[in-house]
């Protein structure tokens, strides 16, 4: 394989970040947030198949930030 060949076929890795609000303004939706979260997880994991390597970062926040997971494979998260 010439090395133009290789590196047309090289994928580059795609980085994703989420972000929730568990301020108490939120909590009325949590339950509804939650699984939006959980359904955007499952869309980008099934779309990695055809882009190649995805990474994912979740963070929460209100009057502190809380990391869950920085650049975790997304083909990982929900158990695949």
């Amino acid at each position: 394989m010439t090395k133009a060949k290789a590196k047309k076929n090289k994928r580059k890795a795609t980085f994703i970040g989420l972000v929730i609000d568990r301020s108490g303004s939120m909590g009325s939706i949590r339950e509804q947030a939650i699984t939006a979260i959980n359904e955007q997880l499952r869309t980008i994991r099934d779309g990695s198949k055809d882009i190649g390597e995805v990474y994912v970062t979740l963070v929460q926040f209100d009057d502190q930030i809380q990391i869950d997971f920085a650049n975790k494979d997304v083909k990982s998260i929900l158990n695949e």
